[in-house]
């Protein structure tokens, strides 16, 4: 009976805790509730395509998951090679009861919710760096005002791109800070939903390894290490990561073999062209400083230049563990993205920003 007790009495901070922690949310949750409503207001006068291809592809793909069940990518009862998988099987939510000028106004509405929910895991990141609530209500409200939210007026997978990348960089700064084989299997999970929102994501992998690598070193730097013990102490460190080298392992195993087999390039579907040719020269890293130069511009300046300067001043071993781990995969992903969209503005956009 005693021990009954003890364990109810046990149960019931962790309760409250619970419960606090979830009304200390509803803040952001109204935010993000407040912007899906607005922007609602103005995807919804949407009457026609925008790209209409790409749109009624989408469209195809979300009536075949609610009229089948299944979640595979089916044209006229054919399984095609499409990664993008997430949006549509999002879709198919609206556009399950047969009327589609219906659920094109729906998925419209839709949009605008999904869209705005990025507010969430940026309001989480803010609150994780030892920002205050205030400003991460701030940093959360600025997160859905940005120029792509135009994007929810389109049938397309930026749509769940946006909010799918915001977790998984939340998910990302989490496994290099925390270093568990938890937060390595939230990162994993964060990683796959990222590129079934969007195949060009893959590129996120390459920045969780590039990060945790780095975060291992300027661990060890912290320590007074240097040369060859730094390295040694940094790569004993990551072989304790064993769930985040087997995900890696497991995932070069699964390229190995679709190269092999010549399918590799399935994996990537109506994307598999742009894995053609990838190549860095001279030319790419002038994209490089071209598209950093207009992303600066485009935000009025101060913004990616304090940031910027905020999170060279993280990359050093002195810093606070969690803000050293949003530096790292920060500048690590700003890195590989600029070099990703470099490369294929180079390929595709005809060397144009």
């Amino acid at each position: 009976m005693m021990h009954a007790r003890s364990s109810t009495t046990a149960a019931v901070p962790g309760r409250a805790l619970l419960l606090g922690r979830l009304v200390a949310g509803l803040p952001v949750i109204g935010v993000a509730a407040l912007a899906g409503w607005g922007l609602s207001l103005l995807t919804t006068r949407v009457e026609n395509w925008f790209v209409m291809t790409d749109e009624l592809y989408y469209q195809r793909l979300a009536i075949s998951v609610a009229q089948t069940g299944s979640l595979l990518p089916r044209l006229q009862g054919e399984v095609v090679s499409n990664l993008n998988q997430l949006y549509p099987v999002l879709l198919s939510t609206v556009y399950g009861h047969g009327d589609v000028p219906a659920s094109f106004d729906s998925a419209h509405r839709l949009n605008a919710y999904v869209m705005a929910s990025a507010a969430i895991p940026v309001y989480l990141l803010a609150r994780k760096l030892g920002v205050g609530r205030v400003l991460g209500l701030a940093a959360a409200a600025l997160s859905v005002v940005v120029p792509w939210m135009v994007l929810a007026s389109f049938l397309l997978t930026e749509v769940v791109a946006y909010p799918a990348f915001c977790w998984a960089v939340l998910a990302l700064v989490h496994a290099t800070a925390r270093k568990t084989a938890l937060a390595d299997l939230l990162a994993v999970g964060a990683l796959v939903l990222a590129v079934t929102a969007r195949a060009q994501f893959f590129v996120l992998a390459l920045v969780l390894a590039l990060a945790v690598a780095t975060e291992a070193l300027l661990e060890q730097r912290e320590r007074g290490l240097s040369g060859r013990p730094l390295l040694r102490a940094a790569a004993s460190s990551l072989a304790r990561r064993r769930l985040l080298i087997g995900a890696f392992l497991a995932g070069v195993v699964a390229l190995v073999v679709a190269a092999i087999s010549g399918e590799a390039g399935d994996l990537l579907g109506s994307y598999a062209v742009t894995a053609e040719g990838i190549h860095v020269d001279g030319e790419t890293l002038r994209l490089v400083l071209e598209q950093w130069g207009v992303l600066v511009l485009a935000t009025g300046l101060v913004p990616l230049i304090v940031g910027s300067a905020w999170i060279v001043d993280r990359l050093r071993p002195a810093a606070d563990s969690v803000q050293r781990g949003f530096g790292v995969v920060a500048a690590w992903a700003v890195v590989a993205v600029l070099l990703q969209v470099a490369s294929f503005n180079q390929r595709f956009g005809a060397g144009l920003v």
